[in-house]
């Protein structure tokens, strides 16, 4: 009877939840500039991915023990060309018709490296993995992407500890995107993961990802050459949050676009002893 009781307070205070979030709180995929007018798939034709993985360096400070270990089993492993850019290279990549942006400069390393996988992905597609150790080599979810013609990328199911959840602030308050951090929460296992992926090149992911960072670093313009950032970004008046100019960004574009992507957990890096 305990029992009973107990499941019928849980699921009457499920349904008193799901009413107060479909009366009060905003549900409009058009309430983040980004999403507006995206369909749930892009139908487009897209070049096939280029077999290379790309991963970054993109400072000065030295590679730890750990991270020149996840290197080398990148270069291993994979069974797929490795392309290492650094400062010394990144040059090599950058687009005459599309430079790098004047606040690039300005990121810590590691939005620096949120950056520029949004860059290569879209302008070069191939693989993109951070410097994580990997087990698995990586060229049957090569294959398997280059056979789906109407899907724009591969990547590892997200856990739920992943998942780029949006912050509210003053551009997004709490009642625009709490729906949609929520079901997020809910359907996790339709995303894909951040860290490693393989992209066709002109994906419309990576197109609004792409708009949206740049966006955002020019709104943060001022601050940011006030603040310049370090290695982690994590120095006082430094003014974009961990997640800001890639999670909280490209999982919502991610879950609206899920019907364009495949879902591998082959390529699903080491998330222990990298660092």
């Amino acid at each position: 009877m305990s029992r009973l009781l107990k499941f019928c307070r849980v699921y009457k205070t499920n349904i008193i939840q799901h009413l107060y979030r479909r009366l009060f709180w905003d549900n409009d995929w058009d309430t983040l500039p980004f999403l507006q007018g995206l369909s749930t798939s892009s139908n487009r034709k897209l070049k096939k991915a280029e077999r290379r993985i790309f991963t970054f360096w993109t400072g000065e400070n030295p590679m730890s023990e750990n991270r020149k270990r996840s290197l080398f089993s990148l270069q291993k492993c994979a069974n797929i060309p490795l392309v290492f850019v650094t400062p010394n290279n990144l040059s090599d990549f950058v687009l005459r018709d599309h430079p790098l942006p004047e606040e690039f400069k300005y990121l810590s390393n590691v939005h620096k490296s949120d950056y520029l996988r949004a860059y290569f992905m879209y302008y070069y597609g191939g693989g993109y993995c951070d410097i994580k150790p990997i087990t698995k080599p990586w060229d049957q979810s090569f294959d398997l992407l280059n056979a789906n013609d109407n899907k724009s990328g591969i990547g590892y199911p997200e856990l739920s500890n992943g998942v780029g959840y949006l912050q509210p602030d003053q551009e997004f308050p709490l009642v625009k995107i709490y729906n949609l951090s929520y079901i997020m929460h809910c359907q996790y296992k339709q995303l894909i993961g951040n860290c490693a992926y393989i992209f066709k090149p002109g994906s419309l992911i990576f197109e609004k990802l792409l708009e949206e960072q740049e966006r955002r670093m020019r709104q943060l313009r001022e601050q940011l050459i006030k603040y310049p950032g370090n290695v982690l970004g994590d120095n006082e008046g430094y003014p974009v949050r961990w997640t800001y100019l890639l999670g909280e960004i490209f999982h919502p574009l991610v879950f609206r676009l899920r019907n364009d992507l495949l879902i591998d957990d082959s390529i699903r890096p080491t998330f222990s002893s990298y660092k």
